[in-house]
């Protein structure tokens, strides 16, 4: 178990990495861009369209979007590391818009102070994804049917929701397909919404591994926010490959995009036991048949699959 407690810190400030975006293919556009944010690390961001405005006061979502103009906008705290992140995402869609129909800008901006948690709250609200997991903001209240599994938030700026297709279809085959009592492993643990989510449906044991020591730390608050005991889920951050030779997992989730994807069943591939299911999301629904062959190559059978906005999620079991 991750040891140790974080003193009490003021919060750090924050910017806003916004990209605006035109292309004459808005819809795969979309996509890719959105795509390009997991790649680069950015898992919870504002998809905003035409006619749409922003959290921010001033800067590029000071105003509506114009007719012809898209964008993203994530909030990241001002640590140090939010210049190298800009370029980042810069290097990422200029490569992208090499072989696509794009202009873009990306830019980094103070955001604005006056009440943005206040703010923020009129986007976020009680969700219910699948049939039994309910994520409910920490300042709403709910009352639960019969059978709900509900997850409290208190997200700020960095902490997905859920709203996005990729985190709500893994967490539809997570409800479907983890077993009670099972221990499972999340690679990719950001925040913590699918170890959370994975936790409370199961009543089992996990491992969260993420190359963000501070997401980690992020993670284990919002765990231990829904009052799950720590001796019940591990965090680490680093090598991946350790962990598989020593835990013995019944799930493996990731929400991740292609190219981790592959990468990580190259690894998993050939350890998982017989039997051991596999959850992966953030995928383009147009590369589903290129995931599936690597799925059929490393021996899982295709059990159970989701889409939705143009993504596309699965789930997969060992076959030898």
């Amino acid at each position: 178990m991750t040891k140790g407690t974080r003193s009490k810190k003021a919060a750090p400030d924050l910017l806003a990495l916004t990209l605006l975006w035109q292309s004459p293919e808005p819809e795969i556009a979309s996509e890719l861009l959105a795509a390009a944010f997991f790649e680069c690390g950015v898992s919870s961001f504002q998809v905003l369209t035409p006619g749409e405005t922003g959290l921010i006061d001033d800067g590029p979502y000071g105003r509506k979007l114009g007719d012809l103009e898209n964008g993203l906008v994530a909030y990241i705290p001002d640590d140090g590391a939010a210049l190298e992140l800009r370029d980042e995402v810069h290097r990422v869609v200029s490569r992208l818009a090499e072989n696509f129909p794009l202009a873009f800008s990306v830019s980094l901006e103070p955001l604005a102070h006056q009440n943005w948690q206040e703010k923020y709250k009129e986007f976020f609200h009680t969700k219910r994804i699948g049939q039994r997991i309910v994520i409910r903001p920490s300042w709403e209240d709910y009352s639960p049917c019969p059978g709900d599994v509900v997850l409290s938030l208190d997200p700020g700026m960095a902490f997905g929701t859920g709203s996005h297709p990729t985190t709500a279809l893994c967490l539809a085959l997570l409800e479907k397909h983890l077993p009670m009592g099972a221990a499972f492993l999340d690679v990719g643990t950001g925040s913590g919404i699918l170890l959370i989510a994975g936790l409370l449906l199961s009543e089992g044991t996990a491992v969260g591994v993420d190359n963000d020591a501070e997401a980690l730390c992020v993670a284990r608050e919002n765990i231990l926010r829904n009052g799950i005991d720590p001796n019940r889920f591990r965090l680490a951050c680093g090598d991946l490959t350790e962990m598989l030779d020593t835990d013995p997992f019944s799930l493996v989730v990731a929400n991740i995009e292609l190219s981790p994807v592959t990468r990580l069943l190259s690894l998993i591939g050939p350890t998982l036991k017989p039997g051991t299911r596999f959850i992966c999301s953030g995928i383009l629904a147009e590369k589903s048949a290129e995931v599936c062959t690597l799925l059929a190559y490393y021996n899982f059978r295709l059990e159970d699959q989701e889409s939705a906005e143009g993504w596309w999620a699965a789930c997969a079991k060992k076959e030898r």
